[in-house]
């Protein structure tokens, strides 16, 4: 995205309901022990890994739609690896 560098972050928080997010950040976090960031992300959105039949699915593709805003591209199934989001690709997405 343009000529800054971003950095994301991928969460999993929750005691026995896990929520998966991703958060945005303009500069490099650092995290304590118990997973808080020193930097305030830009902004963050949760996403989910069941479709509206109830069937499992995954993040394939992340975008950026300015100002503020994630669409994610989800896959059918499992994600193909345990730490498939790390290949993960966040692109603008033109909205003209």
């Amino acid at each position: 995205m343009e000529e800054k560098t971003y950095y994301l972050v991928y969460r999993i928080s929750g005691w026995h309901e896990k929520i998966e997010s991703f958060e945005l950040y303009g500069t490099e976090p650092s995290f304590d022990n118990c997973g808080e960031s020193t930097v305030a992300p830009l902004f963050g959105e949760s996403i989910d890994d069941k479709d509206s039949n109830n069937n499992d699915q995954y993040v394939a593709h992340i975008y950026f739609e300015p100002p503020n805003r994630f669409v994610f591209d989800y896959a059918p199934g499992t994600p193909p690896k345990p730490a498939y989001h790390k290949s993960l690709i966040l692109e603008r997405k033109n909205t003209q």
